[in-house]
């Protein structure tokens, strides 16, 4: 996490002092690399310090902490559209250094995780460890009980642990497959599934034009997107993506942290992609209504379409958001 905050730390510092386009694009490709490297870890390490219970929960939590970022950058940005000149978009890049100095403030303090102790060979360092997270005492019978799985385990896994080409195929030698290729589809699909509904990426429209359209329902280009397509001033579609950010990350934190392990992540995953769905279809039609010669309420159809980019938020952030972590 700290290798992955200093390359982030890199990439922001390329990008405040930007004075091209290459310098911005490889700025954003090494911050992309160090926070790659903090998304990838985090939940693996709040994982193996955390217990059952709470597991779910927490990634979701970890997740509504994105979109208060997302959040707060809506409404730097916002503010600082007022300022105008290169301050409006050097200090939103530099504010994340905030963030920066946080996290190297307390990533150092935090606890290894007692299940990479010993399975490093840290056996001895695993108790204290652990004594810690269940606020017991280092001889308590639970924590030896704990410290025994997770050595059992982590020897069952190296004396049977298969090669890396007989999981991609998905045998085990003499023994029952481990239908990896399948779990790896059904993990790394729904994060895939997660980016590709469109929440994080703008998609070129016909006749090679950067059109906003549906399909452009994004969290970077909502701006864009009511401005071009629903007519809006700048400033008037900059406090609505602000607006809606905080709708977002309301409904994502009320409904989503409860209700992880009451309804189940497949139908959380299924009702958001109904809603999403159901979303883009209104966003559709609307802004195609305005396109139409002829048709005498255009502006009033392309507001209305503006409630239903809200919603396609609010489904996201129940269901899209934190549950493929």
């Amino acid at each position: 996490m700290l290798l992955g905050t200093t390359i982030m730390s890199i990439g922001a510092i390329l990008q405040i002092c930007s004075y091209s386009t290459a310098q911005m694009i490889v700025g954003r490709i090494i911050a992309g690399i160090g926070n790659g490297l903090n998304t990838a870890t985090a939940p693996v390490w709040q994982t193996e310090t955390s217990q059952v219970a709470w597991r779910g929960k927490l990634v979701v939590i970890e997740l509504v902490m994105n979109i208060a970022g997302f959040s707060i950058s809506n409404w730097v940005t916002y503010g600082l559209s007022y300022a105008g000149g290169a301050v409006a978009w050097r200090f939103p890049l530099a504010f994340q250094f905030l963030f920066i100095f946080i996290l190297y403030g307390t990533v150092p303090w935090l606890p290894e995780s007692p299940r990479w102790l010993i399975a490093h060979g840290y056996e001895d360092e695993a108790f204290p460890i652990m004594a810690d997270l269940e606020n017991k005492d280092v001889d308590d019978p639970f924590i030896l009980a704990q410290h025994k799985e997770i050595v059992f385990t982590v020897q069952y896994e190296r004396q049977n642990a298969p090669k890396w080409s007989e999981l991609l195929t998905g045998k085990t030698g003499g023994k029952a497959g481990t239908c990896t290729m399948r779990r790896l589809l059904l993990g790394a699909g729904t994060q895939f599934m997660q980016q590709f509904a469109g929440i994080n990426v703008s998609i070129l429209s016909y006749c090679g034009h950067l059109k906003a359209n549906a399909f452009q329902v994004t969290s970077y280009y909502l701006p864009t997107v009511l401005i071009q397509s629903v007519g809006l001033s700048e400033k008037l579609a900059r406090l609505l993506a602000a607006c809606n950010s905080v709708s977002y990350l309301f409904f994502a934190g009320l409904v989503g942290i409860p209700n992880v392990e009451r309804w189940g992540r497949r139908k959380m995953l299924m009702y958001a992609a109904a809603g999403q769905g159901f979303c883009y279809l209104m966003i559709t039609i609307l802004l195609g209504l305005t396109e139409t010669d002829g048709f005498g309420a255009k502006q009033q159809v392309a507001s209305a379409s503006v409630a239903f980019f809200f919603l396609y938020y609010v489904f996201f952030g129940i269901g899209f958001q934190g549950v493929p972590w």
